[in-house]
């Protein structure tokens, strides 16, 4: 099983690709595991729909998960509040861009 962690673009590319992070095997997920799946999965379609306030609030919930790495909450929440102090935010297709190599 794995989990979606991102949408980005690097430097000089123009397709955004997706990044997956493996978890474990289908088998080893308990039900827990299965419904902290589910709402990383809500949180981060939120995050692609550019409903931040959303967002934000399970990052932070799922920042408590016992079951897997919990870095990338703190990264999400980091890119939302950035984002959040952006003037025009209309042109939000849910891809961070890198923009060094």
């Amino acid at each position: 099983t794995c989990r979606k962690i991102d949408r980005i673009r690097v430097k000089g590319k123009h397709t955004a690709v997706d990044i997956y992070q493996p978890l474990a095997f289908k088998a080893d997920i308990n039900q827990t595991m299965d419904d902290d799946l589910i709402l990383h999965h809500q949180a981060f379609e939120a995050y692609l729909a550019g409903d931040w306030q959303q967002a934000e609030q399970l990052f932070k919930q799922l920042q408590q998960s016992q079951h897997f790495s919990t870095k990338i909450y703190t990264i999400y929440n980091e890119r939302i509040a950035n984002l959040k102090g952006m003037q025009d935010i209309g042109n939000w297709d849910g891809i961070f861009n890198h923009d060094s190599k």
